[in-house]
């Protein structure tokens, strides 16, 4: 399975061997010829106006976003056409279509020069990089550029001549994740699909086992007040109104397992449940019992009352950012919705081969067309029993029923436990409609390896 060399270097790096490729998910399909080159600056991805250009064999991108992105400040003197970067210890110094730049003083031989293009001041990425001490890894099959620079590598406890030879290790092997290369605590047998006859490849009956617990008819939005309405259009940050969900990397995995998803939901009057909703999707939540707060938006905050202050913005294209994070708006499902195929969440705290105390995990789900579904060593947040709600620590295998209504996904499981939870299709990524999920806080996919 292909993905950004971001992922596939912290893959390699926590030793799982690709496994852990659920952010590339999130990445548009492109037609390869036609693919841009990205540029990654450690877990980050480089936002730039032009993209980067090709001149004689060096990458040429625009100065400022990936001095931003490197923490380098930036300045830029028209009169002499002069880009100039510092940072405690460095200053770089490149001219406009000098083939010489200046670094801390001494004068370095440059292969290409400083260009205007277009109207964009774009300058040699491969130096930038290097001049500040980081490393700069070109992949040719995915056309990524990843700079790795010396705080990542401080951060992560490994020395600059580890991770080359982690790098080169990745280009010996190109490993394709297959279940032989996985740690022993991420194989997990997997239930299949069965076959058309009902039976499974062991044999046993594709049916729920007794005893089937009683379907409750509520639909999801009788749990909530009526006043949730779904996004649509484009968002205005004065009439913000919909659930919106927008994902982040989490390196160690110590805030959500890899792979954080930020949830907003904003109604009318001024105010947003901020997080998961507790009862299952955005049209479950009455702001009078699950505690929506109020909030206000200016010069690019947004205060939420009692709670945080977050970064607000519309980007060039139209979509919501909160705190530099791209949200999108949730669109509900077709009302009864099935689901066919195996999907899995993979997760991990820690760095896995690195530090001392660190774990992984894969989890897993089974849905078929008839409405059952068999899971194995889930952890899916809450369990809502009729009475209370706990926590959820279910593990190895359980069989029941699910349905699906509005933004909610209901798993009746056949000993009784009942889960109510958010339920999404994620568009625009590298798998086929339906295959990207996310179910409560985690993302849920059809793991093929390609």
């Amino acid at each position: 399975m292909g993905g950004p060399l971001w992922k596939r270097l912290i893959a390699c790096l926590i030793v799982l061997v690709l496994t852990y490729g659920a952010l590339s998910l999130f990445i548009p399909k492109r037609a390869e010829a036609a693919s841009p080159i990205t540029v990654f600056v450690d877990l980050a991805q480089v936002q730039f106006d032009v993209e980067p250009v090709v001149v004689k064999g060096t990458t040429l991108v625009q100065f400022r976003p990936l001095f931003e992105a490197m923490k380098i400040d930036v300045a830029w003197d028209s009169s002499r056409k002069l880009v100039t970067g510092t940072k405690p210890g460095l200053t770089i110094e490149l001219e406009i279509d000098k083939k010489t730049a200046v670094v801390n003083g001494s004068a370095v031989e440059l292969e290409q020069p400083a260009s205007i293009i277009d109207g964009s001041t774009m300058v040699p990425l491969r130096f930038i990089g290097e001049a500040t001490g980081a490393i700069v890894y070109w992949d040719g099959v995915h056309r990524e550029i990843t700079i790795i620079t010396e705080e990542m590598l401080e951060m992560l406890g490994v020395t600059k001549e580890e991770m080359m030879a982690k790098l080169s290790e990745y280009e010996a092997k190109k490993p394709d994740a297959t279940p032989a290369e996985l740690p022993d605590n991420t194989k997990k047998p997997k239930p299949s699909d069965s076959d058309s006859s009902g039976a499974s490849p062991e044999g046993k009956a594709d049916t729920p086992a007794s005893p089937t617990p009683k379907p409750d008819g509520r639909k999801p939005a009788e749990y909530g007040s009526g006043e949730y309405k779904a996004a649509s259009g484009k968002p205005e940050l004065g009439k913000l109104q919909g659930m919106y969900t927008g994902m982040r990397a989490d390196m160690y995995g110590y805030e959500c397992g890899g792979l954080c998803i930020d949830m907003f939901t904003f109604f009318s009057g001024g105010k947003v449940f901020v997080g998961l909703p507790p009862h299952g999707g955005p049209e479950t939540i009455d702001c009078k019992r699950d505690g929506c707060q109020t909030y206000t938006i200016k010069d690019g905050k947004m205060k939420v009352n009692g709670g945080e202050t977050y970064s607000v913005s519309i980007s060039k294209d139209g979509k919501l950012k909160i705190n530099d994070v791209v949200m999108d708006p949730v669109k509900p499902v077709k009302e009864g919705m099935t689901l066919s195929g195996e999907y899995v969440h993979k997760g991990y705290s820690g760095m896995v081969g690195i530090t001392t105390y660190s774990t992984a995990w894969t989890e897993l789900l089974v849905f078929k067309r008839d409405g059952t579904f068999e899971s194995e060593d889930l952890s899916l947040g809450t369990l809502d029993t009729g009475s209370a709600v706990t926590n959820s620590a279910s593990g190895d295998e359980s069989t029941g029923t699910y349905r699906i209504s509005g933004n909610t996904i209901i798993l009746a499981f056949n000993d009784g436990r009942r889960e109510q939870l958010f339920f999404g299709v994620l568009e625009n990524t590298k798998r086929a409609k339906g295959e990207d999920l996310v179910i409560g806080d985690k993302n849920f996919y059809v793991d093929r390896k390609e």
